[in-house]
């Protein structure tokens, strides 16, 4: 899935840089016709690769846990070679990560501008798309920060279980134990104080100041509430949770005010 869309998004920025050739009777400054447009679908085909590389990377940093904790000792070799491969599959990943960043922001941004073409919702730091659909944490290709992912070999961090109790099958409901447990991350990187977690109601941990935390869960629909400590607001008032699907590798980037 992940080369497919990278094919895409390489034609779409290929096609964006055509649309921004120079012709004859072109006046200066005058953002061709079609170049927002092919702009556009090397957007969108970015921003699929950016969430296929958020799962590939929860589900690389699941194998190396569960390398670290001795679970591969038993594997047949062809399934420790998965492993290892893992590991490789990774590092290309991340060399991908610098050539598409490298043409979308550098080469293909500098051709915008010289052509006089305005990109709406570019604002350096910041997750437009995010922001406009409401979706906490979709990355955006514009965004440099969501071009970021963990070296291979970074130090995993700390874990929270967060698996909710057994607890009696009420009418209509599904058990929450029937769903797979999965590993979801705070980042609470960006604020210089500590953030706390609430899952369904009930309170989890605090992250630290500057820290990222994988939290151990299960799939499915969950209320989440993440606070920093500058807001004075408690979990359940207007506007704190978020009615959200949990999947492995799952990531919210907590954002405090400067």
């Amino acid at each position: 899935d992940m080369k497919k869309t990278r094919d895409g998004f390489s034609r779409a920025v290929n096609e964006t840089l055509v649309e921004l050739r120079p012709t004859v009777g072109d006046k200066a400054g005058a953002c061709p016709p079609g170049a927002l447009a092919a702009h556009a679908r090397a957007r969108e085909a970015g921003r699929r690769f950016l969430a296929l590389g958020r799962r590939f990377e929860g589900r690389y940093r699941e194998v190396r846990r569960g390398s670290q904790l001795g679970d591969t000792v038993a594997l047949t070799p062809d399934y420790r070679w998965k492993v290892s491969r893992a590991r490789e599959l990774y590092g290309e990943l991340l060399l991908h990560y610098q050539e598409m960043r490298a043409a979308f922001h550098q080469q293909l941004g500098a051709e915008l501008l010289h052509a006089g073409c305005k990109v709406t919702g570019r604002r350096p730091g910041q997750n437009a798309v995010g922001e406009a659909s409401g979706l906490a944490g979709a990355p955006d290709p514009e965004n440099l920060d969501d071009w970021a992912l963990t070296a291979p070999d970074a130090p995993l961090p700390p874990v929270v279980n967060a698996a909710p109790p057994r607890a009696p099958i009420a009418t209509g409901t599904q058990d929450p134990d029937t769903a797979p447990a999965i590993w979801i991350e705070i980042d609470n990187s960006r604020c210089a104080r500590p953030s706390s977690l609430t899952l369904d109601g009930r309170p989890i941990t605090a992250i630290a100041a500057g820290k990222k935390v994988e939290v151990r869960t299960r799939a499915g629909p969950h209320a989440v509430c993440v606070l920093p400590e500058t807001d004075k607001r408690r979990c359940g008032a207007s506007g704190t949770v978020r009615r959200v699907y949990l999947y492995e590798g799952w990531s919210m980037a907590v954002r405090c005010a400067k």
